[in-house]
């Protein structure tokens, strides 16, 4: 379901240098595995469906080229 809203998010979270993108992620994953979605489940057990969208599966994948990336660089500052 995409929004104007939505779009405006995805739009401003893409300006957001990586180490902010992923903080925020941190948070919303936080705030959603602690609020109960509406239909009376737990986020963990909606996640398995929208895994399942290929969709989903591209943009993760780049999520995590794009990290494995940044989190590789951390390591060479250890």
């Amino acid at each position: 379901m995409a929004t104007p809203a939505l779009h405006d998010i995805e739009t401003q979270f893409a300006h957001l240098p990586a180490a902010e993108q992923l903080a925020l992620l941190e948070r919303l994953v936080h705030q959603m595995r602690s609020v109960p979605v509406a239909n009376g489940h737990h986020a963990d057990r909606v996640l398995p469906v929208e895994t399942a969208d290929p969709r989903f599966r591209r943009e993760w994948d780049s999520v995590n080229v794009d990290f494995r990336a940044s989190g590789s660089d951390l390591l060479s500052e250890a």
